[in-house]
């Protein structure tokens, strides 16, 4: 999942396009929005972009995708999936 790709707005498309020759295309199941409705029933205190990550948390494991990449490992990890929550940054050799 592409969010926020830090490239200025021009160069999003062809930056999306490189991306999906590597990664295929997922999109929310039908059954994903009830269960993003059954966590944020137990996580009442997120708000705005944080309902929006717990949304592709739930894509995520919906499409049975385990390791999520992310430069916000901190949100997802205070979720509590099942997820494997990976800094890309930790990746890099010193």
């Amino acid at each position: 999942m592409l969010t926020r790709l830090r490239v200025p707005h021009k160069k999003v498309l062809t930056e999306i396009q490189k991306h999906l020759k590597v990664f295929p295309l997922i999109s929310p199941k039908e059954q994903t929005f009830a269960h993003t409705l059954t966590s944020l029933q137990k996580l009442r205190w997120l708000s705005g972009p944080q309902i929006y990550d717990l949304m592709l948390a739930h894509t995520a494991l919906d499409n049975n995708v385990m390791n999520l990449y992310t430069f916000n490992d901190r949100h997802f990890r205070r979720f509590g999936l099942p997820l494997k929550i990976i800094d890309p940054v930790s990746q890099l050799s010193p």
